[in-house]
């Protein structure tokens, strides 16, 4: 394995090339240790399994990245390392070929090594690559390989930065297969459980949930589909033991728009355009805060339906007091938000 060099300490780019071999490891991490960011460029056959999860953990420890450069080959152990990077690059030519771990018998055969199968599972497991990932990287034979083409890996659940020449398409613009499932269950979530408490346009919601549904079940295909879904459904259903319906309401919203998905809120409970506060300016200004607005408007109305003695009244103008306290302030506006939401989620679901 050689290791040339270019670029500068700012950021440098690394060239992994040739057959991974005793002792690399150690030199790769002499090297690393000279740079705070690198892209490691990809182009070997493969070679020591041990020595490559070494490689891929200082890979993975330094946030750098990894890339396939296109009609480039990198298989097997080189496979690893690709997966290894906390950002990955490919195009649609690169060749990066999977196949399971072997030894060579007495006779000079190559048959398969569990053991060594077993430390990559458990080394991808530890990157957080699911169990479908896992099975692609170590299901073909030591004679044969399987190729990991951009759709391929969006399906198995690999984000990837894809490349076509200049052009970058990142992992927000491409999502796997299991992002799209865990965007739809939360689109569902927000339309059966949420559309009231927030104003939500129910069909706009619905739209957007079949295009996750279409798009994902397009790209992995019905079977590996499903088992993302059921994923999804089951994390949603633990949030629901430790999250009130409101958090978890304002949490699915959160998630959502981190994603650029469009959620047809068009802005707080209240007319912008009679802003006066410093705080009211600042949520107007801050889409994180129009759900959180429009929830905690809701929920007073229902809990001051069932206080009429003016109790409620009261303890809202004070909290009013401290959230305007906050000024222009996003972040203590989401906190002071958030904290209400709580207040009201417990006082009125909880058992």
């Amino acid at each position: 394995m050689t290791v040339p060099v270019d670029g500068s300490y700012d950021h440098t780019t690394l060239f992994l090339s040739g057959a991974i071999g005793p002792g690399d490891s150690d030199a790769f991490r002499r090297i690393a240790d000279k740079y705070a960011n690198a892209t490691i460029t990809l182009d070997s056959p493969g070679g020591n399994v041990t020595e490559a999860l070494s490689i891929g953990a200082e890979i993975r420890i330094r946030n750098f990245a990894t890339m396939v450069l296109p009609q480039v080959e990198c298989h097997s152990a080189c496979a690893l390392l690709w997966l290894s990077g906390a950002r990955r690059y490919m195009s649609e030519t690169s060749v990066i070929g999977f196949h399971a771990a072997y030894i060579h018998g007495a006779n000079g055969e190559a048959r398969e090594s569990g053991m060594v199968n077993a430390e990559i599972g458990s080394f991808l497991a530890h990157l957080g690559y699911n169990k479908h990932v896992i099975r692609f990287a170590t299901l073909a034979g030591p004679e044969s390989t399987l190729r990991l083409t951009p759709g391929t890996a969006r399906a198995l659940g690999v984000d990837l930065f894809l490349q076509d020449r200049i052009d970058v398409k990142t992992p927000d613009e491409i999502p796997t297969a299991p992002t799209l499932a865990a965007r739809f269950v939360e689109l569902a979530y927000l339309q059966n459980f949420c559309a009231d408490l927030i104003d939500l346009d129910v069909a706009h919601i619905e739209s957007e949930a079949r295009d996750a549904h279409a798009q994902g079940n397009a790209l992995a295909g019905n079977d590996l589909w499903m088992d993302f879904f059921i994923t999804e459904v089951e994390i949603t259903k633990s949030r629901s033991q430790t999250m009130t319906l409101p958090e978890l309401c304002i949490h699915v919203a959160d998630e959502l728009r981190s994603a650029s998905i469009d959620l047809g809120i068009s802005g707080p409970s209240f007319d912008c355009s009679m802003a006066r506060s410093n705080a009211e300016h600042g949520i107007c200004d801050h889409e994180s805060l129009w759900a959180r607005d429009k929830l905690s408007s809701k929920l007073y109305a229902f809990v001051r339906q069932g206080s009429p003695d003016g109790h409620i009244l009261n303890n809202q103008r004070e909290w009013l007091r401290g959230r305007d306290s906050c000024g222009y302030d996003a972040d203590c506006l989401v906190r002071t938000y958030d904290n209400r939401i709580r207040q009201f989620g417990t006082a009125i679901f909880s058992d």
